[in-house]
């Protein structure tokens, strides 16, 4: 919930974190694809020495992974095809290099710092693609 809390202080450190051009990119991932059966969770990148102002990368596989049973406990077992694993890689290079990246319906959007403090400093990728 740290991407989009408004409980305690999570809120202010986003916020913060977004204006001070820290946040790289923010990647979210379906549940179930770490062995402990975790629910969905998201990677943030954070990257020193970022111009003030520069964007933000957010890219959201949620809908990504795919059902492959379930382990000894009953937990939801999922996995990450190596294709999705490339093309999470792809735009995020293509995203860092400026060479062929455009934003995707469903998958990818890079957002300015004004974007994100319109959306409240919400950080959860579903809220930008």
């Amino acid at each position: 919930a740290v991407l989009h809390s408004t409980l305690g202080r999570e809120k202010a450190l986003r916020e913060a974190w977004a204006a001070s051009g820290l946040i790289e990119a923010v990647i979210a991932l379906p549940g179930g694809i770490y062995p402990d059966d975790r629910p969905p969770s998201s990677l943030i990148v954070l990257r020193k020495g970022r111009a003030e102002g520069a964007a933000t990368l957010f890219i959201n596989a949620l809908g990504e992974g795919e059902f492959t049973g379930r382990d000894s406990r009953g937990n939801m077992v999922r996995s990450l095809h190596r294709a999705v694993i490339e093309r999470i890689t792809d735009t995020y290079g293509r995203w860092l290099a400026g060479n062929g990246y455009r934003d995707q319906t469903h998958w990818c959007r890079s957002a300015s710092p004004a974007d994100i403090a319109a959306a409240y400093g919400n950080l959860a990728p579903w809220n930008y693609v």
